[in-house]
């Protein structure tokens, strides 16, 4: 299993959760087990043992996915959450949420690295100014 996957809180404002138990649990046990192309190598029986599931249980969630959904907030591909591939399956909005992903985690590394630059910036004009004072006191007391 080499899968990785930030679960975004929007999942609970997603139609996948107006599902059973099952179904999401089959759908978050997918997003644990995909690779970096979005596909989750497994079987019914293997994916339904990860679940937790019965084989019944996992195929129900399985046709869910594979079907239509007008309630989804991802228009493409009518709101079908994964397509079958050789081996297992797509999750087809895998990428959007990559992309997601990444401009969240671009936008908290700028703005650390924008604190840490402030926080530089601050001591060097501290000492500058320190080193100044010391240098008009050593003067004062040269004269």
């Amino acid at each position: 299993m080499t899968g990785y996957t930030k679960l975004f809180g929007l999942i609970i404002a997603s139609s996948i959760w107006d599902e059973d138990d099952k179904t999401r649990l089959v759908w978050i046990t997918m997003l644990a087990l995909k690779d970096r192309h979005h596909v989750v190598n497994a079987t019914v029986k293997a994916l339904a043992l990860f679940a937790r599931v019965t084989e019944g249980e996992c195929e129900r969630a399985l046709d869910k996915f594979l079907s239509p959904d007008p309630s989804s907030r991802t228009p493409g591909h009518e709101g079908r959450r994964i397509e079958t591939v050789p081996g297992g399956w797509k999750i087809l909005n895998g990428e959007i949420y990559a992309k997601m992903l990444t401009k969240e985690e671009r936008r908290e590394y700028n703005a650390e690295k924008q604190a840490e630059y402030r926080k530089r910036r601050k001591v060097i004009k501290h000492e500058a100014g320190c080193a100044g004072a010391q240098e008009a006191i050593k003067d004062g007391l040269q004269d």
